[in-house]
């Protein structure tokens, strides 16, 4: 396989349920929207250099995706880091477990390059806002949420990008495993 284009990458669970609401926003107040990410809720950030990025790692990657169940959740809760307006998956536990598992992997692509303590799952509304800022968005935002959330997403694929320039555009998506099926009523 021939290297593939760019010059950063990410993987992503791309939440196409929150577009509607989100998407608004985001088109506005997200660079990440602007440079071509639907919404989404990241999984491991930055991967590693798309020229690094070879055969065995994708298929590495297809099998350990594949280890894990696909999954539900729902966004409901408007959080905030400074200048950040996201909402929280919940459960946030899926998605903290698809980036240890990575990480055990690819010990050498650390969330944001390592320089959290904890990283916490999230799907921005928002970025790079000043506080004033991102309080007209927030009050603007929850009147468009009032009545929608929480938003039910679910996952059933990674997907990855790759970065040329400004531009993000997703090149795979690896299916996440089959989700444990439900038993049938088991009256006595």
């Amino acid at each position: 396989m021939n290297a593939l284009p760019g010059d950063q990458s990410t993987l992503a669970i791309i939440v196409p349920e929150a577009e509607a609401l989100v998407g608004p926003f985001r088109e506005v107040h997200d660079p990440a929207a602007q440079a071509g990410i639907p919404a989404h809720v990241t999984v491991l950030f930055p991967f590693r250099h798309p020229s690094r990025i070879d055969q065995g790692q994708l298929e590495t990657l297809a099998t350990l995706f594949a280890a894990h169940p696909s999954f539900g959740f729902q966004l409901a809760q408007l959080q905030f880091f400074p200048g950040v307006m996201w909402l929280r998956p919940d459960p946030t536990a899926p998605f903290k477990a698809l980036t240890q598992a990575i990480t055990e992997v690819f010990p050498d692509a650390q969330p944001y390059g390592g320089i959290y303590d904890e990283v916490l799952p999230h799907l921005t509304v928002a970025d790079g806002l000043s506080a004033d800022a991102l309080s007209a968005v927030e009050a603007r935002f929850r009147a468009a949420a009032a009545g929608v959330l929480p938003l039910h997403g679910f996952a059933r694929e990674v997907a990855l990008f790759t970065r040329e320039g400004t531009a993000w555009s997703q090149v795979l998506s690896f299916p996440l495993g089959r989700a444990p099926e439900r038993s049938a009523d088991l009256r006595s």
